[in-house]
């Protein structure tokens, strides 16, 4: 079964998003900010993680930098990366940051699941 990292810092949205990938079948563990993402990845290594860009403490951009110098560094499997925001204006920073893809929330999870299979999850 694949496995999904989803940052968010809003509780509510969190859960939300957690209970509906989960019913299109993958498994999902949650982080609640950056800091908690990053002591995570440090047992486990998810096939995907959708990050929120703006939490506090550590921001999700700062978190893709950090996944894809992990990956550079000790040549860890590639993790594709979905950022998520309430703005677009996040989309420029969070694909310099190493995202793969972006969605502006909120978005369909339908939309989300037909990403997921095209790069050959589901």
């Amino acid at each position: 079964m694949a496995s999904i990292l989803l940052v968010e810092d809003n509780q509510d949205l969190r859960l939300v998003l957690k209970m509906a990938i989960e019913s299109l079948g993958y498994e999902v563990e949650s982080a609640r900010d950056g800091q908690e993402a990053l002591d995570l990845l440090g047992h486990s290594t998810p096939h995907v993680m959708i990050c929120d860009m703006t939490m506090p403490l550590i921001d999700g951009a700062t978190v893709i930098r950090h996944v894809r110098a992990l990956e550079r560094d000790y040549e860890r499997m590639y993790m594709t990366i979905i950022a998520m925001s309430g703005t677009e204006s996040d989309s420029e920073p969070a694909h310099n940051a190493g995202a793969d893809y972006f969605f502006t929330k909120p978005f369909n999870v339908t939309d989300l699941d037909s990403l997921l299979k095209q790069i050959g999850l589901g």
